[in-house]
C-alpha cells in the first residue's frame, strides 16, 4: 500500500472506532402559568397567547417575566396576543364579547412595554367601512400585518 493510501485508511479506521463526541442537549421545563393557547415566543423566551376563564384574555410570560394578563381598553372584555418581537412589543386583538373573533367585532391591538413592568395598549383600527380587524404578526422594526 502506498504511504498516502495507508494514511487515509488509518484515519478512516480511527474515525469509525472513535466514540461520538456530540453533546446531547438537556432541557428543563419551566412552568410559566396557565394558558389555553400559546401563539409566539421571542429570543428572550417570552411567550404570548391567551388564557380562557369565562372569556379569552391575552397574556405574556417568560423566564424573567412573570405571567401577566395584558390590559384591556374601556368597553372591551376579551383579548388575544398573536405575536411578540424582540423589544417585547405584542400584537393581537381585543373584543367586546367573550372572544375577540373577527365576526364578533374584534379590533386589532398593539401592546407596548411602559417601562414599569406593565403595558400600554393602542387600538390599530380597521379599513374604512369594515367593522373588525386583527393584528397577526410584527417584526423587530415595528411593521405589523393583519386583516380587516
Amino acid at each position: 500500500m502506498r504511504p498516502f493510501a495507508l494514511f487515509l485508511f488509518c484515519c478512516a479506521a480511527l474515525a469509525l472506532l472513535s466514540p461520538a463526541t456530540a453533546v446531547v442537549p438537556t432541557y428543563t421545563p419551566l412552568f410559566l402559568g396557565a394558558a389555553s393557547h400559546i401563539d409566539a415566543m421571542n429570543e428572550a423566551g417570552e411567550v404570548v397567547g391567551w388564557a380562557s376563564s369565562g372569556g379569552s384574555r391575552a397574556f405574556v410570560a417568560g423566564p424573567n417575566h412573570p405571567y401577566q394578563l395584558l390590559p384591556l381598553p374601556p368597553g372591551m372584555s376579551s383579548s388575544y396576543a398573536n405575536d411578540i418581537n424582540e423589544a417585547g412589543v405584542i400584537v393581537g386583538a381585543v373584543g367586546p364579547a367573550y372572544a375577540p373573533e373577527y365576526y364578533l367585532g374584534g379590533r386589532a391591538a398593539w401592546w407596548t412595554p411602559n417601562g414599569s413592568g406593565g403595558y400600554t395598549i393602542t387600538l390599530l383600527g380597521q379599513l374604512p367601512g369594515h367593522t373588525a380587524s386583527q393584528a397577526l404578526a410584527l417584526n423587530n422594526v415595528g411593521d405589523i400585518v393583519g386583516f380587516s
